[in-house]
Formats: C-alpha cells, sequence, structure tokens
C-alpha cells in the first residue's frame, strides 16, 4: 500500500502573506472535487468566524496557518493555526482573559467543534517572532516529502 504525501500549497516556503478574503483563492479554488471545495469552504467559513472571534479583543497581530489545511489534503478536518499574541497592545478585563484564553487555549476541541479551527501555538513574546517562525515553518519543518521547507501562510491583523 502506498500513502500519499502531503504537499504544501505554499509552493515558495517561507512566508506568503494572505488577506482574510483571499482564503478561497489559496485553500479552496486549486481543488476540483466538490466533496473536497465543499468541506474546505466550510472550514474557511469557521475560520473566519474563530478570527472575528479573536479580533474582538485586539490582541492578536497575526495568525498563521499551518497543518492539512495548507497542503494538498483533499479532506482537512480543521485549520490548523498559530496566533502571534501581542500582550502590550491592549489591557483585557478578568472576564474577557478568560474568554479570550478559551479562543486561543492550545487544542481546545470546543474551538475546533465549532470554529473548525485548532490552535497549535500561541506565541506571546514580540522578540522571538520573526525567529521562532523560521525554526517553526520554516527553514527546519520540510514537508512531507522531505524536500523544501513548508514555510506558513500568515494573516496580519493588527
Amino acid at each position: 500500500m502506498q500513502v500519499k504525501v502531503a504537499k504544501s500549497l505554499n509552493t515558495m516556503g517561507g512566508c506568503c502573506e494572505i488577506k482574510i478574503d483571499m482564503l478561497e483563492d489559496y485553500f479552496v479554488k486549486p481543488f476540483s472535487g466538490a466533496q473536497s471545495r465543499r468541506k474546505r469552504s466550510e472550514l474557511c467559513d469557521g475560520f473566519r468566524e474563530w478570527l472575528k472571534a479573536v479580533s474582538y479583543y485586539g490582541m492578536i497581530s497575526e495568525v498563521w496557518i499551518n497543518g492539512f489545511f495548507a497542503t494538498d489534503d483533499e479532506m482537512p478536518e480543521c485549520v490548523d493555526v498559530a496566533c502571534v499574541v501581542h500582550s502590550n497592545k491592549k489591557r483585557l478585563s478578568d472576564e474577557e482573559q478568560k474568554e479570550f484564553g478559551h479562543l486561543t487555549r492550545k487544542k481546545n476541541w470546543y474551538i475546533v467543534e465549532k470554529y473548525h479551527c485548532s490552535v497549535e501555538l500561541s506565541l506571546m513574546f514580540d522578540d522571538h517572532i520573526e525567529k521562532y517562525g523560521k525554526i517553526w515553518f520554516g527553514e527546519f519543518r520540510y514537508d512531507d516529502s522531505g524536500g523544501k521547507p513548508r514555510g506558513i501562510f500568515k494573516i496580519t491583523l493588527l
């Protein structure tokens, strides 16, 4: 039995900066199957809703998209994301901190079910973002074929 190797949709490697209104261009339109396009559209809708919910707090400056959603996998289960949280941007009340923490907690299955997003990582330190991003998604993480760096898709919010 031969296992299919997932290839990144970021064919250039490194960081591919996209806008929220470009999600379908990158993650739906490249797929020809109706079932795959329907599933990926549903994931885009959930991701947009999650972005809207977390954007309310004004704390996340970047969201990095990774995982099978960012590959040629026809039926990914969710959108894996990493959040860059700039804690010096705004002070939240205790209740807001609790709500924001719930939306950005790693591997929160409620968020996966409701928004089809899995928060894999939340970075809380501004000074190390570029270096950490290179390590996590760029220079040292390769696509499953062992070829070139996988890269990330990045959405800037602030």
